[in-house]
C-alpha cells in the first residue's frame, strides 16, 4: 500500500468491487479485468487463494485478453535504458540490481534483443527480474526464447507477467508467502 503495510485477507474480504480492483490495479500494469474476474471468486480463504483466484483469471482468459495485458507491459530494452524519471512510469519494480552501469554495448545488445524478439513474435520482450538476475543471464534466456515457437513463447511471456504480478502480489499482501511471512514473525518475536 502507499504508506507501505501490507493488506489482510481480512481486509480484502471488506472490500467492494471498485476498492478490490483499485488496490490491486498495480498488479497488472493498470489491466483490471484479472481483478475483476478474480473479485468474482471470493470469498478468499487464504492469500494463496487469493493469488490463485487472480492467477486462474489471467490464464483462464481469452487469448486476445491475455495478448493484451502482455502487449501493456515494456519490452526489456524500454525497461533497461529507461532513465530515473521513465522508470518510476513504467514499472514499480524492484527488478536486477546487476543492471546499473551498462555499456553502450550492453544497451546496443539489448535493443537488438527486444527488435529481433518483437519482430518473431509481435509482443515486447517481457521478463520477470529477479535481484540477482544478471545483464548476460537476461541476454541468454532472450537469445534462448528466441528459439521458441510463437505458441510456446507466449505462454512463456505470460508466465512472465504472472510471475511479475505476483512478485507485486508478494510485496503488498500479508501472508502471501506463508513460509516466509512465518520466519520474518519468528525473527521478529525475537527482538
Amino acid at each position: 500500500t502507499a504508506g507501505g503495510e501490507r493488506i489482510g485477507i481480512e481486509e480484502v474480504g471488506e472490500m467492494d468491487r471498485e476498492t478490490f480492483v483499485s488496490t490491486f490495479g498495480s498488479l497488472f500494469n493498470g489491466a483490471t479485468w484479472p481483478l475483476e474476474r478474480a473479485w468474482e471468486a471470493r470469498p478468499f480463504a487464504d492469500a494463496p487463494a487469493l493469488r490463485a483466484a487472480i492467477e486462474d483469471a489471467v490464464l483462464t482468459a481469452e487469448r486476445i485478453e491475455q495478448d493484451e495485458l502482455v502487449r501493456a507491459y515494456p519490452d526489456m530494452a524500454t525497461l533497461i535504458t529507461a532513465d530515473e524519471e521513465q522508470a518510476e512510469t513504467i514499472s514499480q519494480d524492484v527488478g536486477s540490481f546487476a543492471l546499473e552501469n551498462l555499456t553502450d554495448e550492453d544497451l546496443e545488445a539489448v535493443r537488438d534483443l527486444s527488435a529481433r524478439y518483437e519482430e518473431k513474435f509481435g509482443m515486447p520482450f517481457v521478463a520477470f527480474l529477479g535481484r540477482t538476475d544478471s545483464f548476460a543471464k537476461i541476454i541468454a534466456d532472450g537469445v534462448r526464447r528466441l528459439d521458441h515457437s510463437p505458441a510456446h513463447e507466449r505462454r512463456v511471456a505470460l508466465t512472465e507477467v504472472a510471475e511479475i504480478a505476483g512478485d507485486r502480489f508478494g510485496i503488498m499482501v500479508a501472508d502471501a508467502n506463508p513460509v516466509g511471512s512465518a520466519w520474518i514473525r519468528k525473527f521478529e518475536s525475537l527482538q
